[in-house]
């Protein structure tokens, strides 16, 4: 396991995926990576509606997300795999300490993994949040987020065993606002999650891509 969190636990899947193949394919993976799904396939929602009626507007950083030609083998070996993105985004409600929202873990299927019939996936959880002041290690931090999260299947289309013993999970971030910048970290350890958007009252990221074998 490489991350603290149950996010990380998402990570570690990552780690374990690629163990189970290739012992040595670790250290293609960015070890506490943040985000989820294609934007074809739930992940490309447009990002200026947050879906909680709350009126916040946020650019959408899934934008930014794509396969890595770098994720179509491993030294040389064509292997099943995807490029990962985490991504998140939160939004107050009519209570101001309360933030709603969703996570998803988006998947860009390699080649060798389309051949074995899998394609582009999104793996969605609906998200809520308690706005707290105190930001954990994060010294620079604007606020931090108490996040439970449960996965909502209807917007879910990757393999059920990608998410398996995942459909729950807890996470506290750290969020650090630099103008209309936002940068989540874990707020236990201060080790940063992604960068996104930020406005009053709402925030998002999209994590840097990691390659992932299964």
């Amino acid at each position: 396991m490489v991350a603290e969190d149950k996010l990380g636990g998402r990570l570690a899947m990552c780690v374990l995926a690629c163990a189970l193949v290739m012992g040595g394919c670790a250290d293609k993976l960015e070890t506490e990576d943040s985000g989820g799904g294609s934007g074809d396939d739930g992940g490309g929602e447009d990002g200026g509606d947050d879906g909680t009626g709350s009126g916040a507007q946020l650019d959408d950083p899934r934008t930014a997300a794509g396969p890595d030609p770098g994720c179509e083998d491993y030294d040389g070996t064509p292997i099943p795999g995807a490029t990962g993105f985490f991504y998140g985004q939160y939004v107050a409600t009519a209570d101001e300490t309360v933030w709603e929202g969703e996570e998803q873990w988006l998947l860009f299927a390699n080649d060798a993994w389309r051949e074995h019939g899998e394609d582009d996936c999104v793996i969605t959880w609906t998200t809520t949040a308690i706005w707290t002041e105190e930001a954990g290690t994060c010294g620079s931090c604007e606020y931090g987020l108490t996040v439970e999260a449960n996965i909502d299947l209807a917007r879910t289309s990757c393999p059920e065993g990608l998410y398996e013993g995942d459909e729950s999970f807890t996470v506290v971030y750290g969020v650090d606002v630099a103008g209309e910048v936002a940068t989540y970290s874990f707020a236990s350890s201060g080790t940063e999650v992604g960068t996104g958007h930020a406005v009053d009252g709402g925030s998002n990221f999209l994590s840097a891509g990691s390659c992932l074998y299964f």
